[in-house]
C-alpha cells in the first residue's frame, strides 16, 4: 500500500513539476488540483509541520499544483517554484478536482457525522478529509477526523463567522466553514463568543497596533512559530503593540488574551512605532 501511495506521489509529481518555469508557476487548468495562496506571504516547508525546513516563501495569490495530501492534517503537497513542498491549506484556497490525489496516510481517527433533522442547519465536508477540532482555530487539538461527503448538523457560529460548531460521533468539534457546503437554515443559530465590539476598537491616534490582516492569526507565548500558541483572533482584530523582537519580524502585543507574540507578515500597522523597545 505504502508503495502503491509513493509510486502515485511520483506521478503526480512528475505532472506537475512539468507545469514549472524556471522563474514562475505556469497558469494550470481549471480542473487541475491546485491551491492560490491567501495570505500575505506562505511559507513552503520540506516535510508537513512548522518543524520542517522553510524551502521558499510564495507571495500571496500564487498559484500552486497539488501532489499528495497529507492526511489527518491541515498539510498539502504542492509544486513551488523551488520544487515540491508542504504548505498549510489554513492559507489558501482549495480549487480544481481533488478526486485523484494521491494520500500520505489514512488518519487512525475517522469518524463520521450524525442524524440530520429535515431542514436542519448543516454542512456538507466538500474536501478529502477536514479535521474536527475542539475549539475555534487551528490552535486547538484535533478531535476526529472526517471524510468528504460527511454530513455535520451545525449547533453554532464562532463570532468570526468562520468556525462552525458541529456534531460528531465523537461529540461536539468545530470545522473550518471553507471546507464544506451549507445546508439547511441557518437563520436561527447563535453565535458563539460574539463580542460586543470588535476587540481594539477603542485604540486609535499615535497609539501603536497592529490589524489582523489574515482569516485567523495565532497569537504565541514568544517571538518564533516554535512557541506555544496562547490566542488565535479573527481578521480585523486591533491589537496594541508593546514591543518588537529585533530583526525577526516579530511584535509584542496585548490584546484581552494577555500578551503575546504575533509575525508581522500578516497584519498591518497603525500609529506612532518610533517610541516601541526592542524585548529580548
Amino acid at each position: 500500500m505504502a508503495s502503491r501511495i509513493r509510486y502515485r506521489a511520483s506521478l503526480f509529481t512528475l505532472v506537475v513539476v512539468a507545469l514549472l518555469s524556471s522563474a514562475q508557476l505556469l497558469a494550470v487548468a481549471q480542473n487541475t488540483p491546485h491551491l492560490v495562496v491567501n495570505t500575505y506571504r506562505l511559507n513552503v516547508r520540506s516535510g508537513p509541520g512548522v518543524s520542517h525546513n522553510i524551502i521558499d516563501t510564495v507571495a500571496g495569490g500564487t498559484v500552486l499544483p497539488v501532489i499528495s495530501l497529507h492526511v489527518g492534517s491541515d498539510w498539502i503537497q504542492v509544486a513551488s517554484p523551488s520544487g515540491p513542498g508542504w504548505v498549510n491549506s489554513f492559507y489558501a484556497v482549495t480549487r480544481g478536482d481533488f478526486t485523484s490525489v494521491p494520500n500520505q496516510y489514512t488518519p487512525p481517527n475517522l469518524g463520521s457525522g450524525t442524524a440530520i433533522p429535515a431542514g436542519a442547519p448543516h454542512v456538507v465536508v466538500n474536501t478529502a478529509y477536514l479535521n474536527v477540532r475542539t475549539g475555534p482555530g487551528i490552535g486547538h487539538s484535533v478531535l476526529i477526523t472526517v471524510k468528504g461527503g460527511a454530513n455535520l448538523l451545525v449547533t453554532s457560529i464562532d463570532g468570526g463567522g468562520v468556525w462552525y460548531q458541529v456534531e460528531t460521533s465523537a461529540g461536539t468539534g468545530w470545522v473550518n466553514s471553507n471546507y464544506t457546503a451549507g445546508r439547511g437554515n441557518f437563520a436561527g443559530l447563535s453565535r458563539s463568543g460574539q463580542p460586543s465590539q470588535r476587540e481594539g476598537a477603542h485604540l486609535s491616534g499615535s497609539t501603536p497596533r497592529a490589524v489582523v490582516n489574515t482569516a485567523f492569526l495565532n497569537i504565541r507565548s514568544g517571538p518564533g512559530i516554535r512557541n506555544s500558541i496562547v490566542a488565535t483572533v479573527p481578521g480585523g482584530t486591533v491589537l496594541r503593540v508593546l514591543g518588537l523582537s529585533g530583526g525577526r519580524g516579530w511584535y509584542l502585543v496585548e490584546g484581552s488574551f494577555g500578551q503575546g507574540w504575533l509575525n508581522n507578515h500578516y497584519t498591518v500597522f497603525r500609529g506612532d512605532f518610533s517610541q516601541l523597545r526592542v524585548v529580548n
